[in-house]
């Protein structure tokens, strides 16, 4: 299986997959990749794949399909715990405050899938930018997918300005 979360509006994807039984060869991934990529045609331009470095799968597949790495990240696993204590208070991102999110979020991700406008863009009632803010601006933010209807969400994005850090 090859499955892709497309972006019309933009004209990228994120890829899902390829998942494959073990064994299998690499070439039934590239099939998949074929089929995908002709039925989408010229809707989409980009494609985004977020894989583990140990996923030789994966990594042979994208050698193949002539993809190149952006950028290195870090999966964090989760879950909720009661009883954590937060000193700053942390609120929805205001409209004062995007030029300052937008500064902050293109300085820590430089060359990312994303930029802090197509962030801004984005934002409704399932992505959400929180942030802990001071006078001078955001000292810190997280950009976040939630799905309530399944109790589930992702950090996007999460980032804390240099002065603020340790």
């Amino acid at each position: 299986m090859l499955g892709a979360d497309v972006d019309l509006g933009d004209g990228t994807a994120e890829l899902w997959g390829p998942f494959v039984k073990e064994g299998q060869p690499v070439e039934l991934a590239l099939e998949l990749w074929e089929d995908l990529t002709t039925r989408l045609g010229d809707k989409v331009h980009t494609y985004h794949g977020f894989y583990n470095e140990q996923n030789t799968l994966a990594r042979n597949f994208m050698c193949r399909v002539g993809a190149c790495k952006g950028s290195h990240h870090l999966i964090m696993h989760a879950t909720k715990q009661s009883g954590v204590r937060i000193d700053s208070s942390i609120d929805e991102l205001s409209p004062e405050r995007h030029a300052s999110f937008i500064k902050l979020h293109d300085e820590a991700f430089p060359e990312t899938y994303m930029s802090g406008l197509e962030i801004l863009k984005r934002l409704d009632h399932e992505h959400k930018v929180f942030t802990v803010e001071s006078e001078a601006g955001i000292k810190g933010y997280a950009y976040v997918k939630g799905k309530p209807t399944y109790n589930e969400g992702t950090i996007e994005f999460i980032a804390v300005d240099t002065a603020e850090r340790q």
